[in-house]
């Protein structure tokens, strides 16, 4: 407990924070913070961009809310200002929160969410799960909008093999999510198995949809089926003192990760792939762009054939779940787009600088 308590003072301090909540996992930390809210008896609405980890909408319909897609920009894939916006008027007051994510480390634009949550009166949850402030003390990671969540789980810049967190300057709702906590199980070999079994679904059918459409239904009964897969305390085989040393070697990751990206940014130079727009506060989780050739469902496993690991990550949302009635009044051509054209490649320790120019020149000379 004491070494949970330090590590929670010290992700505070870093983001500037009162308070840190720490638990098993950044989506029962969201859980947690959403069921603190949730009004009784009253449908709700949480705004999520269209492109992101599967796990958010599941968590937002095990809170009890229903989610509403918005869609991407290109030039860095986080949230689009201006989808949100439509999302805003269409859905009026149902809407209770927006979490936009700093997905794949790019930094969303948070000076147009910040005058929309006090026009339109929205909590905002920024979600930090694939990025971590510097200790410059200049980036905004970690400080925006209402509540804050990191991940540091399996791929995250910074790996403690589990966790997360939410963190907050409400002191009451901190309490609330303890509360809350209190009643969800400890994480168990049952977990682990059924992230297993997730894991093995989840590939078989998100492929398996894009042949066959039908098999889209299948995806709906993921949030029910897996349920427990997103709420559970800390586990106890979870190292708290190498995740606070991992904390403290921040920098050396984050300079680390970015060398990396620049690399790719350069030396992936084939006429069909599209680069992002990095900005200072940008955190690669993995490096991300876009591939002009036909779809990713195609290019992907070529790739892999000549030994480079890739993953098309995200799939769209809104193919997954059940829609409200006012989705269809929000366009969603760039999330759609992106889906069938994105790439993902590596950015942590298990490859090397060579490495990286190696695989460059092999997906270029894959790409002619």
């Amino acid at each position: 407990m004491e070494a949970i308590t330090e590590l929670e003072n010290k992700i505070a301090h870093i983001s500037k924070r009162k308070y840190c909540f720490f638990t098993g996992r950044a989506s029962t930390a969201l859980f947690c913070y959403l069921t603190s809210q949730k009004k009784k008896d009253v449908e709700e609405y949480i705004i999520i961009p269209n492109i992101l980890c599967n796990s958010v909408p599941n968590t937002i319909l095990n809170a009890g809310y229903k989610p509403i897609f918005v869609d991407i920009n290109l030039k860095n894939y986080t949230i689009s200002s201006e989808s949100l916006k439509t999302a805003l008027d269409v859905c009026g007051s149902k809407v209770s929160g927006v979490i936009a994510p700093h997905l794949y480390g790019h930094t969303f634009d948070y000076e147009s969410l910040l005058k929309m949550k006090e026009k339109y009166n929205f909590f905002l949850i920024e979600d930090a799960a694939q990025t971590i402030p510097d200790n410059s003390g200049k980036s905004m990671v970690g400080k925006i909008g209402d509540a804050s969540l990191f991940s540091f789980g399996h791929t995250k810049p910074i790996n403690g093999g589990g966790g997360g967190c939410i963190l907050l300057d409400d002191l009451n709702i901190i309490k609330h999510c303890r509360i809350i906590e209190k009643k969800l199980p400890k994480f168990s070999k049952f977990h682990e198995q059924l992230a297993i079994q997730y894991n093995k679904l989840y590939y078989i059918i998100r492929d398996q949809s894009k042949k066959f459409p039908t098999f889209n239904n299948f995806k709906k009964v993921f949030p029910m089926v897996f349920k427990d897969l997103y709420n559970f305390q800390v586990s106890e085989k979870l190292k708290i003192k190498k995740l606070i040393k991992l904390l403290e070697q921040r920098n050396e990751i984050i300079t680390m990760r970015k060398k990396k990206a620049k690399i790719y940014q350069k030396e992936l130079n084939s006429s069909i792939i599209s680069h992002p727009q990095y900005s200072k506060d940008t955190i690669p989780w993995r490096y991300t762009f876009m591939s002009e050739y036909k779809n990713e469902l195609e290019i992907a496993p070529k790739i892999r054939e000549i030994g480079i690991d890739v993953s098309p990550w995200y799939s769209r949302l809104d193919t997954w779940y059940n829609l409200t009635f006012e989705q269809k009044y929000i366009p969603l051509n760039n999330s759609i787009y992106f889906s069938e054209h994105v790439l993902n490649l590596w950015l942590d320790e298990t490859h090397t600088i060579e490495q990286i120019k190696k695989n460059c020149r092999k997906i270029n000379q894959l790409l002619l």
